[in-house]
C-alpha cells in the first residue's frame, strides 16, 4: 500500500469513481462505526473545522445519532454559513437530529470550551491534510481548550500536525488513537508526527490505487512468502555466511548474530573475531565454525587478515560488538573491498563514515538514526526530521540498500524505492536486537 502526499491524496479522491460526497458519506459512517466498536461511557463530543475534515466529523454525528444510539456533541469552529458545500449539507442534517451542537462565536461555544476537560471522549475533526501553517482563529481556540485531553481520537491527521512532513506546526492534539482515511499519510512515519500519532488505525473509504505516482509502498502483516525456500537437494555450503563480530567488550554481539542467521536458514554460520568475542558463540551456537582472528586489548588486532573467510563466504555480517580500533577498520576495508554482499552494522558503520568505500552495490547498510547522522554529516535530529530523505541520501550516498532503523524502519533501495515496515513494538528498544536483525538480513543475502 502506498504512503501517499497530501496532493497525492487528492488525486487519488479526484479519479476516484466515487463523488466527493459519497468519500465524506464512507468515511463518515466508518469513523462513527469505529468508534462505536470502542464502546464510549459518555457523550462523545466531535470537534469539527470549516473544511472536509470537519464535514467527515459532523457525518459521523449524524450516525452517531442515527445508527449507533450514541449520545454525541458537535462544536464547530466556524460559521456554518461559510463551510464548503459538503459541510453545509452535513450541518443542516445534523441539525436535524437531537445532536448538541455549538457554533464558534455563541456564549453557548465559550462555556462549552471550558468543559472540555470533563468529557470523555473528544474526537479532533479541525483540520485535515491541507493545513498549512500553525491553527489559527476558533481552531486555535478549540485546541487550546483541548490541552492534554487524555482521550483525543484523531481524524485522518493530528490538527497541527503537517499531513507530509510530521513537522508540529503550532498547538497540536496528542491523540491517543488515530484514524487514518484511505491511505496512510506520510505524517505517520517521520518527524514529530511519528510521536503524535503513533497508535493508528486505516479507516478505508472506497479508494482505489491506480494513481500515477511514485511513493513509498507500507509493508505489513507475515512476509514469510518474501524468503526464498530452499531447494530438495542441497547443502550446508549453498549459503555460508562470515559473521565478524564480537569483541571483549561485546561478546553477545557475536553470539546473537550469528544465532539469528542460523536460524533464518543459513547453511554454515562461521563466526569471526577474537577469541574473547567468540566465547559466547562457543557456548550457544553450537552449530558455528569459529575463526579466531588476532587480537589487541580484545577486539581484532591490526594484522588480522580475513581473505581466506572471504573466499568461502557467500555473504558477510560485520560489525556488531566489533569495536572501533585500528584493527576493526582493516577487516571492515577488507570486506567493503570484496565486493561480497554484506550487512554493515554498528562499528563498521562507524568506520565507513570516516571514508571506507564499498565495492558493488549489493550490501545493505542498517544504521540507526545516531549512525545514520555520522554517515551523513548531520545530527540525528535532522535525520528524524525527514527520515524518507534521510534513508535516500544514504542509499545514493553508499550505493547500497540503507534500512534506517527505529520505530517505522525505513527501507531505501538503490533504484529509488522506498518501503516502510509498519509493524514493530517498544520491546525492540533493547540491546542486542540490531545484531539480530543483521544476522536475520544477512542470512537471507547467503
Amino acid at each position: 500500500m502506498k504512503i501517499v502526499t497530501a496532493a497525492q491524496m487528492a488525486e487519488l479522491e479526484a479519479i476516484c469513481t466515487l463523488s466527493e460526497e459519497q468519500l465524506a458519506e464512507n468515511a463518515g459512517y466508518r469513523i462513527a462505526a469505529f468508534i462505536d466498536r470502542m464502546q464510549p461511557e459518555g457523550a462523545v463530543v466531535f470537534l469539527c473545522g470549516p473544511g472536509n475534515n470537519g464535514a467527515d466529523g459532523m457525518i459521523a454525528a449524524f450516525y452517531m445519532a442515527t445508527e449507533f444510539a450514541i449520545d454525541s456533541e458537535v462544536i464547530l469552529a466556524a460559521d456554518p454559513e461559510n463551510l464548503r458545500p459538503i459541510g453545509k449539507k452535513a450541518y443542516r442534517r445534523l441539525a436535524e437530529t437531537d445532536t448538541n451542537l455549538c457554533v464558534a462565536g455563541s456564549k453557548k461555544y465559550e462555556r462549552r470550551l471550558e468543559r472540555l476537560a470533563e468529557d470523555d471522549l473528544l474526537v479532533d475533526c479541525l483540520l485535515g491534510t491541507g493545513q498549512k501553517g500553525p491553527p489559527r482563529g476558533d481552531v486555535a481556540t478549540v485546541i487550546d481548550a483541548v490541552g492534554s485531553h487524555a482521550r483525543v481520537v484523531t481524524v485522518d491527521v493530528p490538527t497541527g500536525i503537517d499531513s507530509d512532513t510530521g513537522e508540529a506546526l503550532g498547538p497540536h492534539a496528542d491523540a491517543f488513537l488515530t484514524l487514518v482515511l484511505g491511505y496512510p499519510k506520510r505524517y505517520l512515519f517521520t518527524n514529530q508526527g511519528r510521536a503524535f500519532a503513533d497508535n493508528w488505525r486505516l479507516v478505508p473509504i472506497g479508494l482505489v490505487d491506480d494513481g500515477d505516482f511514485d511513493a513509498p509502498e507500507m509493508i505489513e502483516g507475515e512476509m514469510g512468502w518474501m524468503i526464498p525456500a530452499r531447494k530438495a537437494f542441497t547443502h550446508k555450503r549453498d549459503s555460508v555466511l562470515l559473521s565478524v563480530a564480537g569483541s571483549r567488550k561485546y561478546p553477545g554481539a557475536a553470539a546473537l548474530c550469528a544465532m539469528a542467521a542460523a536460524r533464518m536458514g543459513a547453511g554454515m554460520v562461521i563466526a569471526a573475531g577474537p577469541a574473547e568475542g567468540l566465547e559466547a558463540v562457543r557456548s550457544s551456537v553450537f552449530e558455528s565454525p569459529l575463526a579466531f582472528l588476532p587480537s589487541s586489548d580484545g577486539e581484532v588486532s591490526p594484522d588480522a587478515d580475513l581473505t581466506e573467510h572471504l573466499d568461502s563466504a557467500d555473504a558477510i555480517v560485520i560489525g556488531p560488538g566489533l569495536g572501533r580500533g585500528p584493527g576493526s577498520r582493516r577487516v571492515v576495508e577488507q570486506v567493503a573491498a570484496s565486493g561480497k554482499p554484506a550487512v554493515y552494522d554498528g562499528d563498521a558503520l562507524w568506520h565507513i563514515a570516516d571514508g571506507i568505500e564499498i565495492a558493488g552495490n549489493f550490501s545493505v547498510l542498517t544504521p540507526h538514526s545516531g549512525e545514520a547522522a555520522r554517515l551523513l554529516g548531520t545530527d540525528p535530529e535532522t535525520v528524524d526530521s525527514d527520515r524518507f530523505g534521510s534513508a535516500e541520501r544514504l542509499a545514493e550516498r553508499f550505493g547500497q540498500t540503507a534500512v534506517l532503523k527505529g520505530l517505522h524502519p525505513v527501507i531505501a533501495s538503490t533504484d529509488g524505492d522506498l518501503y516502510v515496515i509498519s509493524t514493530g513494538t517498544p520491546l525492540l528498544a533493547s540491546a542486542g536486537t540490531g545484531d539480530v536483525l543483521a544476522g536475520m538480513i544477512g542470512s537471507l543475502l547467503a
